[in-house]
Order: C-alpha cells, then sequence, then structure tokens
C-alpha cells in the first residue's frame, strides 16, 4: 500500500527543511531549529491563545450571573436540544460573540503587538524613520476609560451592533488589525462558541478563585499570577 501524502502545515516544513548538503546561503530553506520554532508558535496561536480566552470568560460568567443566563437563554433559542452548533447556527450567536469580544476587551491573550515602519513616517507629529519597531500595548489601549467608559466593568453590550459601530478599530486589537491582521480570527471565534455550547449545555458555573484576578504578562501571553479554579455545578436537564 503506497505511503499517503499529505498537505497539512507539518508535512510543508518538513519539505522546507534544509539538508546537510543544501546551500542555505542561496535558496535557503528551514533548519530544525527554525522548523520547531515554526511549530511551537502554530501551537500557541491556535490553542494556548483559545484556552486562555475561555478561561478568562468562564470567570467572568462566575461574576456576571446575568450574562450567563442570557448565554444560555441564546443558545437554547438558537438550537434544538442535543443540536450540533455548525457554522450557520453560530453565526447566529450574536450575544456570544459580544461577550467574547468584551473577554477580548479586558484580557486580551496577547497584549502586545509589535511592527516595523518600513519607510519614514510621522505619527501623532512625531517622526517615525524607517526601520523603528513600534509597540502597542493591547489590554492597556482596551481598558483606557478615553475610548472604553467604565473598562474594568464586564458588559458585552458595547459589542452589539449599533454600539460596536462607536468604537474605534485601532482601540479594540485582539487579533491585531489591517493585513497583518490574525489570519486564524474565524477559526478561534468558531471554536470558543462551539466550546461554549457544549459546556455551558452541561455546566454552570457558581464561582471561581481567585477573588480578585492578578494577571502576569513576562510570557508574551496574559496569564493570571494565581491559576483559576472554576466552580461548577451539574445542569439538571429532565
Amino acid at each position: 500500500m503506497a505511503s499517503q501524502k499529505y498537505a497539512d502545515f507539518l508535512q510543508l516544513l518538513i519539505k522546507a527543511e534544509a539538508s546537510d548538503s543544501d546551500d542555505i546561503i542561496g535558496d535557503k530553506k528551514l533548519t530544525t531549529e527554525e522548523i520547531a520554532a515554526q511549530g511551537i508558535i502554530f501551537i500557541i496561536a491556535g490553542y494556548e491563545t483559545t484556552s486562555s480566552t475561555l478561561q478568562f470568560l468562564f470567570y467572568e460568567l462566575s461574576r456576571n450571573q446575568d450574562v450567563q443566563d442570557r448565554l444560555v437563554s441564546e443558545i437554547e433559542s438558537v438550537l434544538k436540544e442535543d443540536e450540533e452548533p455548525d457554522y450557520d447556527a453560530c453565526k447566529r450567536f450574536k450575544y456570544m460573540e459580544a461577550v467574547i469580544n468584551e473577554t477580548l476587551r479586558i484580557y486580551p491573550p496577547v497584549h502586545l503587538l509589535t511592527r516595523r515602519a518600513v519607510v519614514d513616517t510621522t505619527l501623532a507629529g512625531r517622526p517615525v524613520p524607517a526601520g523603528t519597531a513600534i509597540l502597542f500595548p493591547t489590554a492597556n489601549i482596551g481598558r483606557d476609560p478615553e475610548f472604553f467608559p467604565e473598562p474594568d466593568i464586564f458588559k458585552p453590550e458595547r459589542f452589539f451592533d449599533e454600539p460596536r459601530n462607536t468604537i474605534d478599530p485601532v482601540t479594540f486589537l485582539p487579533f491585531g488589525y489591517g493585513p497583518r491582521q490574525c489570519i486564524g480570527l474565524r477559526l478561534a471565534m468558531m471554536e470558543m462558541k462551539i466550546a461554549l455550547v457544549h459546556i455551558l449545555r452541561k455546566v454552570r458555573v457558581i464561582g471561581a478563585t481567585p477573588k480578585t484576578l492578578e494577571l502576569e504578562d513576562y510570557t508574551g501571553v496574559l496569564v493570571p499570577k494565581v491559576p483559576v479554579q472554576l466552580h461548577l455545578q451539574a445542569v439538571n436537564r429532565t
């Protein structure tokens, strides 16, 4: 039986690997270390950020039971009992999407974006020479009262259709902005919506610790100083 050929991310990296005989100065291929680095960032970008956002989202649900009630009601109104959340159904979860976005505003997993000026330009009246590195503190921007009134209050309503139109898009940057915006935006939103449906059908978040959430940002990904522990209650569906 012939070996099966794959065209996934890992196989593309393997094909791009430089052998000992390759001339990596001209048409440069990837070294083993570069392949490992790409694999690590792929896992972090595709899994760690999604799980981190869900962690913070459930923490906020424990503190905002009314939001949790409304989420459960929306799930029940969009889906029949035991119906699987497909792509079309997930697009109808408008309140759920607002809850996810509000979580991302307060707790953007990647709290710092970096860009490099490729040409000389001017930013806010200041000259920015080509080659200058620019840092965007997404977590600080998302909690700035100049852009989001009462920034420490969890209010999904900010991301309803009409209020969202008043938000300057460059003040909400969990996925970046412009042509370099995260390519996994839609996949991440789908993953989180599907996860929320399956989890909230089975359990209710009735509490969480620590009482005051303090954050660390030294890893490049926003994490709690003390791990979040959720207190769950099984849902009786009879």
